[in-house]
């Protein structure tokens, strides 16, 4: 009997397109659940320690049991890499929450998804890769995207304060491509499920200490405000990173990102149905510049990524052809 093959043994786990469905839906629902949480008296900075140290927690089970031996003997850089991904993330979702109290779903989530510009700036400045000019073509409209969405925001009429709400969605999507990038870097040492517990776990640690010292109050909530937190916990943490981790290792990447900007979309519409929140005509318009930018970018990656690997081969093909006939070694004894 043949052993099966990595291709045949996935599509036994599951659709990894069904399951990246339901990551989108679940990450569209995280501004909703956010904003419903705030509504119930939870404030910006507990919500963001909750979700996470609740998921730490669920996690935390499996996690002991099955990696406790990575966990003990994980590498140094790789733990503090970790940490500091945590870090970012927590701080994230403390700047998510906030610019929900000034800004609309929408918008914050635009904005949020500029975050693959930051991370292909990031690898062009620290990894020194080079992309096309189309990457930078796409960086440009996503700019033109901004400004739009700055110089509309006066006309919002479902938010307080726009241009501040806006800016702490610039900030969360910066902190988003750190605490990505940090794991691109890290995730080749460490499986990922204990991965996402130090991520969790940190983070979560961060933004308590955080509500610690500005004298946000920690407990005290009503049950329909926990019980709006489990809520952001479960969907967009749980369901929503967890789906998204696994379909990664399936579709490519470009496809993965790609999605994601449905959920601009998607968290709109729900918005609209739930807070009656509509976004006027420029603010649609500068979401359009601006997510077509981003879309732009992620394909002209994609494109260049291609390349480098077809390059990569190419240049590993007559070594290889040279190493399977005796040619080129290096021991001497040919």
């Amino acid at each position: 009997m043949s052993r099966p093959t990595a291709q045949s043994t996935k599509r036994f786990i599951a659709n990894p397109y069904f399951i990246l469905f339901v990551s989108v839906i679940a990450f569209s629902f995280a501004a909703i659940l956010v904003r419903q949480s705030m509504n119930a008296g939870i404030q910006p900075i507990m919500i963001s320690a909750g979700r996470l140290l609740i998921s730490a927690l669920v996690l935390t089970p499996l996690v002991w049991t099955r990696y406790r031996s990575q966990l003990l003997n994980v590498r140094r850089i790789t733990l503090i890499g970790a940490i500091l991904a945590g870090m970012f993330q927590g701080v994230h979702f403390i700047s998510i929450a906030f610019s929900l109290e000034y800004t609309s779903v929408v918008m914050n989530q635009a904005i949020i998804s500029t975050s693959p510009i930051f991370i292909a700036l990031l690898e062009v400045f620290i990894l020194k890769q080079r992309f096309t000019k189309w990457l930078y073509i796409g960086i440009a409209v996503t700019i033109l995207g901004g400004i739009l969405i700055a110089i509309s925001s006066g006309n919002s009429t479902t938010a307080i304060n726009p241009p501040l709400g806006n800016a702490l969605a610039l900030l969360a999507g910066i902190l988003a491509s750190f605490y990505i990038f940090a794991g691109r870097v890290n995730r080749r040492h460490i499986s990922i499920m204990p991965y996402i517990w130090i991520v969790y776990l940190s983070g979560g640690i961060t933004a308590l200490i955080v509500a610690i010292v500005t004298g946000t109050q920690i407990f005290g909530y009503s049950a329909d405000a926990y019980f709006w937190l489990a809520m952001t916990a479960l969907v967009p943490q749980m369901i929503g990173h967890s789906s998204m981790n696994y379909v990664v290792g399936y579709i490519p990447a470009t496809i993965t990102t790609l999605a994601t900007q449905i959920i601009v979309l998607t968290s709109g519409i729900l918005a609209f149905i739930l807070f009656q929140e509509l976004p006027s005509g420029p603010e649609v318009l500068g979401i359009t510049v601006t997510v077509t930018g981003v879309v732009m970018a992620l394909i002209a990656q994609t494109w260049s990524g291609r390349k480098r690997k077809a390059k990569i081969i190419a240049a590993a093909g007559p070594i290889r052809e040279a190493g399977e006939i005796g040619i080129g070694r290096e021991d001497g004894l040919g």
